[in-house]
């Protein structure tokens, strides 16, 4: 199955709202479709990582989180066909 990896790094939010900003990603990634949807944390950087099946859905995905921050993002999404490119 090939699947369509979004990842996103920001700097690590404040301590006191990290655990409540992981959980509205996941939640949210969930919501839109996500297959799986977690945060790798290192060196003060969180990246964002949500993997989609459906195309369509990991670009509407995307689109609202760029809108919702306000930001200009660079997405990287490819297609994976194993866990060991993902």
């Amino acid at each position: 199955m090939e699947t369509i990896d979004i990842r996103i790094d920001f700097p690590a939010p404040p301590r006191e709202a990290q655990q409540a900003i992981e959980h509205k990603f996941v939640e949210k990634a969930t919501r839109a479709g996500a297959i799986n949807a977690h945060v790798l944390k290192k060196n003060g950087h969180w990246t964002y990582v949500a993997e989609f099946v459906d195309t369509e859905k990991a670009a509407l995905f995307a689109s609202a989180l760029t809108k919702a921050i306000g930001a200009v993002l660079k997405v990287d999404m490819k297609p994976t066909s194993n866990d060991t490119e993902n």
